[in-house]
């Protein structure tokens, strides 16, 4: 079973890789690249719904400075899908932190000023979901310190919220 599992990770590590990589481009479009590759191929968005950049019609990409930690955001039967995508070297523990403690503060409606136009776009619509799904994603290993950092998080996140 473990053997199985290591070549499935293996195909994703190299179908990431084979969308991803490309000569000369810089290391913000590969995250763009792989922000699209996520969509795509995890949560199975179409093309026209990624270029439509909508949260209404289809997915809406905020990515980058002053994004309020949300790449990507959508709305399916209710729910917000929130993602941030961090590709390589962009990941660390202190962007774990960052990620959630941003999530926090706009679940709490303390986020504060100073965000992309879009980022407000999300903030608005969150009163007419159900619920919000965050999601981290990366394609760098978590190491056993960011695992444990991981559960402390997520326990204190579900104690603001009881």
């Amino acid at each position: 079973m473990a053997e199985k599992m290591k070549k499935e990770m293996e195909y994703i590590e190299n179908k990431i890789f084979d969308f991803v990589e490309h000569d000369g481009i810089s290391s913000v479009e590969k995250g763009n690249l792989f922000l699209e590759w996520i969509l795509l191929y995890l949560f199975e968005k179409t093309e026209s719904e990624i270029k439509e950049n909508h949260i209404e019609d289809g997915v809406l990409i905020i990515d980058g400075k002053n994004d309020g930690s949300i790449d990507a955001a959508f709305i399916n039967n209710k729910v917000m899908n929130i993602i941030q995508a961090k590709y390589n070297t962009s990941h660390s523990t202190k962007d774990i932190d960052h990620f959630v403690n941003s999530m926090k503060d706009i679940i709490k409606g303390t986020s504060g000023s100073n965000k992309k136009i879009q980022f407000y776009d999300v903030i608005n619509r969150i009163e007419e979901t159900s619920e919000i799904d965050i999601y981290y994603i990366t394609n760098s290993s978590f190491t056993e310190n960011d695992e444990l950092r991981i559960n402390s998080l997520k326990k204190d996140f579900e104690k603001t919220f009881e």
